[in-house]
């Protein structure tokens, strides 16, 4: 899984969508402490 996450269309499994989490809950859902890609800086681990 780890070589997925440089490309640019990884294969990997969306465990919680915070977008529609936040909307579900009426307020701002985040999350603190992933590890962004270098070269990618919208891809978290």
């Amino acid at each position: 899984m780890v070589e997925n996450y440089s490309k640019d269309k990884p294969n990997w499994e969306v465990l919680i969508d915070f977008d529609k989490l936040s909307k579900k809950l009426g307020k701002k859902v985040m999350y603190r402490g992933g590890s962004d890609c270098f070269q990618n800086p919208n891809r978290f681990l």
